[in-house]
């Protein structure tokens, strides 16, 4: 019996390809490729760099959002946030912050916030002299990584002013940690 692949004087076996397997290698490739893409665009990591945490801060603090609040800033603010407003759990300082937030964000609605941008020449050893300011312990200390310091230029009418926020590296991700 001959192979249905050989033709008669063919001694060559030519192999017809498989157009299932193919459909189904190319979907699982753009199946694969999709989910990548969105992971990537969806869900930015806002600790990667000081100007991402910063936008982050600032997109929170307009809208009311305290779960992204909190998760922008390091946690001996949040250490900070709990002694300041008496709150027993996280979920206590979650409504505590959204209320703040919300009377916040009201004296902000004419305010326009521009990009926020790395200020390179701000002197690092005077933004470790805040850190120290928070009476970390020296190990809490040596968890951090580096400092920086992020203008933000917001305007009002005819007016600009830049606020400076300070942000700490930890883990090998950005928080800051005054505001």
């Amino acid at each position: 019996m001959l192979n249905k692949n050989l033709k008669k004087n063919d001694t060559d076996v030519k192999a017809k390809p498989n157009k299932k397997l193919i459909v189904i290698i190319s979907s699982l490739v753009a199946v694969v490729l999709a989910v990548v893409l969105i992971f990537v665009f969806c869900f930015e990591n806002i600790h990667k760099s000081p100007e991402t945490v910063t936008k982050a801060f600032v997109e929170a603090y307009l809208e009311a959002d305290a779960d992204d609040f909190l998760d922008s800033i390091a946690f001996f603010t949040i250490d900070e946030l709990y002694k300041a407003h008496g709150a027993k759990d996280i979920d206590e300082l979650e409504d505590i912050v959204e209320n703040l937030l919300l009377e916040g964000s009201n004296d902000l609605a004419n305010y326009k916030i521009e990009d926020c941008k790395l200020n390179k020449d701000y002197p690092k050893d005077e933004i470790y002299d805040i850190v120290k300011e928070f009476g970390l312990s020296e190990k809490e200390l040596s968890k951090i990584e580096d400092v920086a310091a992020v203008d933000v230029p917001v305007s009002y009418e005819e007016e600009t002013e830049n606020i400076t926020f300070y942000c700490v590296k930890i883990d090998s991700e950005w928080y800051l940690f005054t505001f």
